[in-house]
């Protein structure tokens, strides 16, 4: 699989995930807003990492919400169409398909299509550079200020501190505390090899408890591993980074993130050493301050007043009803499209494996349309998770990259271009409401309203899309129904 196939199923994935990924970000902004009180911070930080991990994983079924209603077994009359590397139904479309494959306009009416999505991409990409150049400049004059910083001993009663929090929580990894000039309030950097970062005026300016109250918190970070989630939500943000609503649920997980790591730490100590704890802190920090990675104290006056609220307010116990119906309704929200899609494609791909078609047709027909083994047949089970198979609708025929791929008969070509899943597909229009369907192509050498005959080059095999390995998928509808292409091949 080349680089621009890849750039560009990240494109279409991230596309397909926007709506989803709104969707869920308002979910959780609304509940926050009316609840914020009522349940848990650890349950909607939860919440957000539950999103986090949705969203970075393209490799699992759709997340488009509307496509998934229009499964290809559903339909029974009709010509078929490419929905983002999906087979959909065209009925309706018929006439404006006609004309397609009569017309010349149409082919350039598709090309100017095809054109935007390239530019869109290319602006996307900018973007995601630009980001990079960013992010990759602040991450790396931090490590350059800090490694550049002329070493400050760190107090021995603060090390034997660190220790005890240390052995409260339970955490057996070192962990280094490093005095520096460069911030404002304690923070955690780094995941690997984690440090606590102590600004240096803050030494002899707090007590025993105070300090206890600031290294819970931080190695509490540490103990979940933020820097690390903070890390895949900055990747989520490079690739979202023209949805708005991405980087409104970046601010409210990080402050979340804040809050149940202060619901966690004040089951530990006295709330109110906790409360004043903080409170010295901000006193502390001059008026010009530093941003840290994980700070102690982050964010606007707001939220430090709302999390010195938080604090103060009695306990609220971790998981309630409440908290259950908005966890089920936000993975509802978020999980239905995989849900949906797993359970109706395999569903339509069993009718129609076992419809018989409607009509015979001349075994000399169709060829073949590549040289090469045949991996994988029609109604053979293919693993596509680690719980879930999938009834192949067509075969796979195995070969190297660039063998050449041909009509398996005379038709009109249909669609020639590129889908997210399927890669670039080819489909040809037969005779007697036949369709022959060529997928995870290298190259197309025909375009869409070409009339091609059968033997004639029109792609070559690669693995583009969704695709393990370079191999043909070659899939023949007759009447919109998936029949064995080798019933039907000389």
């Amino acid at each position: 699989m080349g680089v621009p196939f890849l750039l560009a199923d990240l494109f279409n994935w991230t596309l397909a995930a926007t709506p989803a990924a709104v969707l869920a970000t308002l979910i959780l902004m609304t509940a926050r807003s009316l609840l914020r009180y009522q349940i848990s911070a650890r349950i909607f930080y939860f919440l957000w990492l539950v999103m986090l991990i949705r969203f970075l994983s393209p490799w699992v079924p759709s997340v488009d919400f509307i496509s998934l209603s229009f499964p290809v077994g559903a339909f029974q009359e009709g010509g078929i169409g490419l929905y983002d590397g999906r087979i959909v139904d065209a009925a309706q479309d018929a006439p404006y398909n006609q004309s397609v494959m009569a017309s010349q306009p149409a082919t350039n009416y598709q090309s100017k299509a095809i054109l935007w999505k390239d530019v869109l991409l290319h602006v996307w990409l900018a973007g995601v550079g630009i980001l990079m150049l960013i992010f990759g400049y602040i991450y790396f004059k931090w490590r350059r200020m800090l490694a550049s910083e002329k070493p400050v001993e760190v107090p021995p009663i603060l090390l034997e501190w660190l220790t005890a929090c240390k052995k409260q929580l339970n955490i057996g990894m070192r962990v280094e505390l490093q005095m520096t000039a460069h911030i404002s309030t304690p923070a955690t950097y780094g995941w690997w090899r984690p440090k606590i970062l102590i600004p240096a005026r803050m030494i002899g300016q707090l007590d025993k408890e105070d300090w206890t109250c600031i290294l819970l918190h931080e190695l509490i970070h540490i103990r979940r591993r933020d820097a690390f989630w903070n890390g895949l939500m900055t990747l989520l943000l490079l690739l979202h980074w023209f949805n708005p609503f991405m980087w409104l649920a970046w601010l409210r997980m990080r402050e979340d993130q804040e809050l149940s790591c202060d619901a966690l730490a004040t089951g530990m100590v006295d709330k109110k050493s906790y409360g004043s704890a903080m409170i010295k802190v901000l006193e502390l920090m001059p008026s010009s301050r530093q941003n840290a990675l994980i700070p102690f104290i982050s964010g606007k006056t707001k939220l430090i007043k709302r999390r010195v609220t938080m604090i103060a307010m009695k306990k609220k116990p971790a998981f309630t009803i409440k908290a259950a119906i908005i966890v089920a309704v936000f993975s509802i929200a978020i999980f239905s499209g995989v849900t949906i899609h797993a359970k109706q494609q395999p569903a339509s791909d069993s009718n129609s494996q076992d419809a018989e078609p409607p009509y015979a047709l001349a075994s000399d027909s169709y060829i073949l349309p590549a040289e090469g083994r045949i991996a994988l047949h029609f109604g053979d089970t293919k693993k596509i998770s680690k719980n879930e198979t999938q009834t192949s609708n067509g075969i796979e025929i195995i070969n190297e990259e660039g063998t050449p791929v041909y009509a398996a008969a005379d038709g009109v070509i249909g669609i020639a271009g590129y889908g997210s899943a399927e890669g670039n597909q080819i489909v040809i229009s037969h005779a007697a409401d036949v369709q022959s369907v060529y997928s995870h192509l290298s190259d197309i050498v025909v375009q869409a309203g070409e009339e091609v005959k059968q033997g004639q080059q029109i792609g070559t095999i690669g693995s583009t899309g969704q695709s393990t390995g370079t191999h043909l998928k070659f899939q023949m509808l007759v009447n919109n129904v998936y029949t064995d292409p080798e019933t039907l091949v000389q």
